[in-house]
């Protein structure tokens, strides 16, 4: 493996730019513009990119204005922020940034227009260099004029045309040739020195190919080029220095330079790589190339363009490998396995730290435990404390003992006592005795502030007696050793509270332990509580005295008020890099350092901010392990991992200040593309908008976060995290502003905010203009009509005069005849009058007895229906008992000789039948007084107990006759009712009565009382065939027979219910039914409780 100490091998993280538009594009140059797009000329077309999508320009023939061709060779943005760019055989072209369109400018119609290189020059003007042309052009730009110089025709050296050009301040221009060497030209073009393979030596070139040339701060002029290797010139003495020979492999072709006067150091891209050189030294401090062995290296070794852009990012092309940023690590230390090597680890998993010494740590692996140097991480020695019983055991985490010796903790091999100064060991186990270990799993040893020892394990926690070496157990399941999540305790949820309480983080919730008591409340997730615990698996906790801070698994870090219980979640829906928290190690400043499975987090406490470091910030590694966090005495964190570990000091990690302009990437209407001129005015045909925008940091695109609003349509703002698209369909007529806010990768919110105004336009008939003219033409057709119609009436007034005045003479002529007739209609009107008012008279009476009459009728046909169903039912139902009477009597009387005893049966036979049809009578005769009002109601408390046991007397015969059953249910204490007490002995013997005709055998009638607030109900239930819906509409009429049968044959008037009804609201009460069809039915009567009653 190379160097093992990630965070030691270089300065600067590479990254690759992943988009299917850059992938192996041979880059020639890169430019970052105004506004902060990045901009790449590539063999394949002009390339824009804002950190989240690639923007392709091509070749189009048929467009004017249009990229003239698709090989870029050269990009310079001038000091207004115009874009330029020259290409191959299709000159200098000027990117109109509004339009989205090019305007291009050929130096000369007999020329290759084969732009290689732009350079700024003096009072706004560029520098062109065009290949197999020998000379240099300058480019006004407001004047849009090309002036040729040519280059000094005694040059003959081959090929002699200019690849870079470099104006200085007082004018002379410095030019890199192909083939002649270093130029220095007057403005006009004298030659007035020359560096070249045949100049003294001192100020010798290496080669004459020469293809970039970049001042620096110092005065001097570095040159680069084909085989002629890396120089710098010091123009005041001529003299040139170039680094140590032994690196002319690394620089023998030098594309590009870049200086850094920061740190005075110049990049150079060769094809050896990317390498950076000390500006005064001339000493390589780094090389960067393709690394098989590190997968965050280049792509191949042949660099072509360097540039620095306003972020501090250093962007690579290479020759087919697409692009490169380099990015200053923050300082991690990645100290990864090598077991192969010493001084390195040689377990790659670890699960815990502990710091015997100032100046050294000891790394807990699985089978063995490695000093490391606090400084170098380089591994001092293994510590052997096992001997041969070390690879089996298991280590998990070890403790100081206040004691003496240290205490470890161990993975099914129990509590280890180990006596550093004698290398005694005492091992300690569980077993069935109550007084021994819970289980030999350890995951943790606290010492509070009491000086008590808690030893955690994978089924419980235990208190251990130092003195008598015995074990207490307090929470803890005897039963289900194995599987009891419940008392499954985690390596860093322990932690001591005021007052004796405890903390303790499990696989089944949080449990609060009260040590005083011996009592424990538990919290637990549940999914309809969504401010409880986000997780029941707990895996850290931190106390700040005031809140309790949580770590889950798969419920991201939660914060519980201690006092309140109230609890606070924050996951990955916020922004957390995960929602698997495995340690929570305090920094400064209310910070929080969290361990997850993907990556670091620093969470404020005190502010609620945060930001995500992962493998792109330089950890090396993002997937960290359960509780495998630790805080050096020098405040130092340490996070173990399945690969090595991460160590860094939390005050030196840096925090971008960037504030990146956030931009409209594209606006889409309808899918189609428009220009920023474009969206100024939209149709209200345009009305779909998709709106793509970017945050321009390119420290780590994924990192950056979004909020938007349309102003006219949202309320407030909308947080999108990543997604950096919106789209908004139907809009109405109206003025809109759409504004984006963006953090920059280190989520700090950008003070630089989007805004685009825009107005989508109404359709024409809703626009004032149209509206006016409708108000005009409606006006003037108004007007037209009114002249019309003036004119019409005027017409008509004349011929109305003229009529007028003629039947004005006729009328005079009449006016005698009509004053004598009208006297005699006067007399005739007055008679006609008299006569109206009598036969008036005459109407009102013969309506009025019409009237009677029709009421008569109608009543008399309702009298007719009722003696038709009267005598029906005496025809009917009373000429059966007369039959059976004079039956009875014949019988008697023909018989002289008939024993007493078939005599009395025969008597009892006539009696029965006189009964029925006296029955029958009573009920046509009530029915009969009511209908004609005739009868008296007295209203009088009753006292219902001596009445329904009266009832119950009277009914119990003939119940028990067809073997029905007879109840009442009524409270123990009965108010009197306000009712007239016959009437109301007559409605219960009816209904009693009809519920025992109805019934089968062997069944029951219940009479039921009801006290409520407001009434008195009785009702009586039977257990018969029920009452269809249909019959219960009948119910309580006159002469009603429902298709139910008496189960005895006995007969019925139809009359029953209906005499039931009006003698209850006689009484000022009410009745009504409850049945269904089957389940029997139950007849309620509701009367006032006789209360205050006067």
């Amino acid at each position: 493996m190379p160097l093992h100490v990630q965070g030691q091998q270089q300065d600067y993280l590479i990254s690759r730019v992943d988009h299917t538009q850059l992938f192996k594009r041979n880059i020639f140059d890169i430019t970052q513009d105004s506004t902060g797009f990045m901009w790449f000329a590539a063999e394949s077309g002009l390339l824009r990119y804002d950190g989240n999508d690639v923007i392709a320009y091509r070749e189009n023939p048929a467009d004017p204005n249009a990229l003239p061709s698709d090989v870029v060779q050269s990009l310079k943005v001038d000091s207004s922020g115009t874009l330029w760019v020259g290409t191959r055989f299709g000159g200098l072209s000027r990117f109109n940034s509004q339009t989205n369109d090019f305007t291009t400018f050929h130096p000369r119609p007999d020329t290759t227009n084969d732009v290689r290189a732009i350079s700024l020059g003096r009072s706004q003007s560029l520098w062109l260099s065009v290949a197999f042309d020998p000379h240099i052009y300058r480019f006004d730009i407001p004047s849009e004029t090309f002036t040729a110089i040519p280059l000094p025709p005694q040059l003959d050296n081959g090929l002699l045309f200019a690849f870079d050009i470099h104006e200085a301040d007082n004018g002379n221009l410095w030019v890199a040739t192909v083939d002649n060497g270093l130029l220095l030209l007057s403005p006009d073009g004298e030659l007035i020195n020359e560096f070249n393979t045949t100049t003294p030596a001192g100020s010798r070139l290496t080669g004459n190919s020469l293809r970039r040339i970049v001042p620096d701060h110092h005065g001097h002029i570095w040159i680069g080029g084909f085989g002629a290797y890396l120089s710098r010139l010091n123009p005041a003495t001529g003299q040139i220095v170039s680094p140590d020979p032994r690196f002319e492999a690394a620089f023998s072709n030098v594309y590009d330079l870049w200086i850094d006067p920061r740190e005075d150091v110049i990049w150079a891209a060769a094809d050896g790589g990317l390498i950076r050189l000390d500006l005064h030294t001339l000493e390589i401090i780094e090389r960067y190339g393709f690394d098989p062995d590190t997968p965050r290296s280049l792509i191949n070794d042949r660099t072509r363009a360097v540039h620095h852009d306003r972020s501090g990012i250093i962007w690579v092309g290479n020759e087919h490998g697409g692009i490169h940023n380099l990015l200053q690590r923050n300082e991690f230390t990645h100290v990864t396995p090598n077991p192969d090597e010493p001084g390195y680890l040689q377990e790659a998993f670890v699960r815990g730290f502990y710091q015997p010494e100032d100046d050294v740590i000891w790394v807990i692996n699985s089978s063995q435990i490695a000093e490391v140097d606090i400084e170098t991480n380089r591994v001092l020695r293994l510590v052997e404390i096992l001997g041969e019983k070390q690879a089996s055991v298991g280590y998990t985490t070890i403790k100081d003992d206040p004691a003496g010796g240290i205490l470890i903790g161990t993975w099914g091999n129990g509590l280890i006592h180990y006596d550093r100064r004698t290398g005694r060991q005492t091992q300690f186990t569980s077993g069935r005795a109550a007084n021994t270990l819970s289980d030999d799993r350890i995951q943790f040893i606290e010492i509070d502030s009491r000086g008590r020892y808690w030893i955690g394990t994978q089924n419980g926690v235990n208190l251990f007696n130092r003195n008598t070496g015995t074990f207490e157990r307090i929470l803890y399941d005897f039963d289900a050793p194995e599987s009891s999540f419940s008392y499954s305790v985690q390596t860093n949820a322990f932690v001591e509270d005021e007052n004796q309480v405890y903390w303790i983080g499990t696989w089944d919730g949080l449990v609060r332990f009260d040590y005083t008591n011996r009592t424990e409340r538990r919290y637990k997730f549940s999914a309809n509580n969504a401010e409880g615990l986000g997780s029941n698996h707990i895996l850290s906790l931190y106390d700040d005295d005031t809140y309790l801070w949580i770590g889950t698994f798969s419920g991201g870090l939660n914060r519980m008020h201690k006092e309140t219980g109230e609890i606070t979640r924050f996951t990955d829906a916020q922004g957390l890099a995960s929602n698997v928290i495995f340690t929570i190690i305090p920094g400064n400043n209310g910070d929080l350092w969290l361990s997850s499975n993907n990556g670091v987090i620093r969470f404020n406490s005190v502010t609620g901010s945060y930001r995500n470091f992962s493998e792109s910030d330089g950890l090396g590694i993002n997937d960290f392990w359960w509780g495998a966090g630790f805080r050096s005495r020098q405040g130092h964190l340490y996070f173990g991992s399945i690969y090595g570990y991460v160590t860094f000091d939390p005050d030196r990690i840096r925090e971008s200040r960037f504030h990146p302009r956030v931009v409209l990437s594209e606006i889409r209407v309808f899918g189609e593309s428009l220009t920023r001129s474009d969206i100024l005015e939209l149709r209200h045909t345009q009305n779909y908008l998709d709106f793509s925008y970017a945050s321009l940091d390119y420290t780590s695109p994924s990192k950056i976060e979004y909020m938007h609003m349309l102003e006219g349509l949202d309320s407030d703002w909308i947080y999108t995290g990543n997604r950096s698209q919106v789209s908004y369909s139907a809009l109405s007529p109206g003025e809109y502003v759409f504004r984006v806010r963006a953090t920059n990768a280190d989520g700090l919110w950008s003070d630089n905010e989007l805004e685009v105004r825009f107005t989508i336009l109404p359709p024409i008939w809703q626009t004032m203009p149209f509206r006016f003219l409708m108000v005009f033409i409606s006006v003037a057709l108004i007007g037209i009509t009114i002249r019309w119609r003036t004119a019409s009436v005027t017409r008509q007034n004349k011929q109305l005069e003229a009529l007028v005045a003629e039947r004005t003479r006729d009328l005079a002529d009449s006016k005698e005849e009509l004053l004598e007739s009208n006297e005699q209609l006067r007399e005739k009107t007055l008679r006609l009058e008299e006569r109206n008012r009598e036969i008036e008279i005459q109407r009102n009476l013969v309506l009025t007895n019409s009237n009677e009459l029709e009421a008569k009728n109608r009543q008399l046909i309702q009298l007719n229906q009722e003696k038709n169903s009267l005598i029906g039912i005496v025809a009917h139902d009373l000429r059966s008992p007369l039959a059976s009477v004079m039956s009875g009597l014949h019988i008697l009387k023909i018989s002289d000789d008939m024993p007493i005893g078939e005599q009395l049966e025969i008597l009892d036979m006539i009696e029965t039948s006189v009964n029925k049809q006296l029955s029958m009578i009573t009920r046509i005769l009530d029915h009969q007084a009511l209908e004609s009002g005739k009868i008296n109601i007295n209203m009088t408390p009753v006292d219902l107990n001596p009445l329904l046991e009266n009832i119950r007397q009277t009914h119990m015969s003939p119940a028990a006759g067809k073997s029905i059953g007879l109840t009442i249910t009524k409270p123990d204490t009965l108010p009197a009712v306000h009712a007239d007490d016959s009437l109301l002995e007559q409605v219960l013997d009816n209904m009693v009565s009809n519920a025992i005709k109805f019934s089968p055998a062997n069944t029951t009638v219940t009479v039921l009382v009801l006290v409520t607030r407001d009434d008195i109900r009785i009702g009586v239930r039977d257990q018969g065939p029920g009452i269809s819906q249909a019959d219960q509409e009948k119910l309580f009429r006159k002469f009603q027979k429902l298709s139910a049968r008496p189960t005895g044959g006995e007969q019925s008037t139809g009359l029953g219910l209906s005499i039931v009804k009006q003698f209850a609201e006689a009484m000022h009460g009410a009745v009504w039914c409850e049945s269904k069809l089957g389940e029997g039915a139950t007849f309620w009567i509701s009367l006032r409780p006789a209360i205050n009653r006067p």
